[in-house]
């Protein structure tokens, strides 16, 4: 009677403990989503609200053709760009603009200077990248030929009013769920003891 009374307690417990298991990692990845779209947030909006309006509008302002690049308000952008991104490494900050009724990449380290957005991103995005000109959206998770990513959008405005360009922020899924593997791996070996 005592191993059988032992027997169910041991199975109880350990039905309990696995769905609390369960609870807690799901637990610390969404806290750790979370915390990283915050994050992911902040940096967009500071980056939108720091980024000198008059270089963004100068280089809003720049031909297609001829050498973009070594424009001083281009090199300011892409300086302060490279600045968020050493402090947020897993960050790939970028600028783009509407230019007649196309997105148009400004300063983007993946791609050329007014490259139209829709040759690598998916129309979901655009979708996103549109309403980031009006205020700060967030898409939870998109795929394009660069790969997989959560990213943020964040107007440029000017002291007027009126939207220059945007900011567009991603975090790499890939660093997501390595974010999210270290909270599950810190977790798991506690219950499991427990």
């Amino acid at each position: 009677m005592r191993w059988k009374l032992l027997t169910a307690f041991a199975a109880a417990f350990t039905v309990v403990f696995a769905f609390i298991a369960i609870w807690v990692v799901h637990y610390a990845s969404d806290m750790a989503m979370k915390r990283l779209t915050a994050q992911l947030l902040e940096a967009t909006e500071g980056a939108a609200r720091d980024l000198p309006k008059k270089a963004v509008a100068a280089v809003a302002e720049l031909p297609t053709e001829g050498r973009p690049k070594r424009s001083g308000a281009y090199q300011r952008i892409a300086e302060d760009l490279t600045s968020v991104r050493a402090t947020i490494p897993s960050i790939s900050p970028y600028t783009f603009m509407l230019e007649g009724d196309e997105l148009v990449y400004l300063v983007a380290s993946g791609s050329p200077f007014k490259d139209p957005v829709a040759r690598t991103a998916p129309d979901s995005t655009l979708t996103y990248m549109r309403a980031g000109l009006q205020g700060t959206t967030f898409e939870p998770q998109n795929t394009d030929s660069y790969g997989t990513w959560i990213s943020a959008f964040s107007p440029i405005v000017d002291k007027q009013g009126s939207t220059i360009a945007a900011v567009g922020m991603d975090f790499s899924l890939e660093y997501v769920q390595d974010v999210q593997q270290r909270a599950v791996s810190q977790v798991v070996p506690v219950l499991a003891v427990s």
